[in-house]
């Protein structure tokens, strides 16, 4: 996990994820959906501090990142659910094909 912005709580989470033997598709969808939500709840925090230091251009901005990370949340999730939809489809045709 990359950035400025570090949380030991987060990067143990993230290396237990990553270390894991879950598949590789379920380490990217955890690990995702970690790393957006702590940096959709620092955004939150930073909001909430530029409401109340009455600053509305950097109010926008931050609030701009916010919905950008639960847009990419969205879009994420749909795709995930579209390629795991489709591998169980497959394996339920190579079951019913006696493959």
């Amino acid at each position: 996990m990359e950035g400025k912005k570090r949380d030991k709580d987060t990067l143990r989470d993230y290396e237990a994820i990553m270390t894991s033997d879950r598949p590789v598709l379920e380490k990217v969808k955890e690990a995702f959906s970690l790393i957006t939500n702590f940096y959709i709840a620092d955004g939150e925090r930073e909001i909430e501090l530029l409401r109340a230091m009455s600053d509305p251009e950097n109010l926008v901005k931050a609030q701009i990142k916010v919905s950008t990370l639960r847009s990419a949340q969205a879009i994420f999730a749909e795709a995930y659910r579209q390629a795991t939809s489709a591998a169980v489809n497959v394996r339920r045709m190579a079951d019913r094909e006696g493959v």
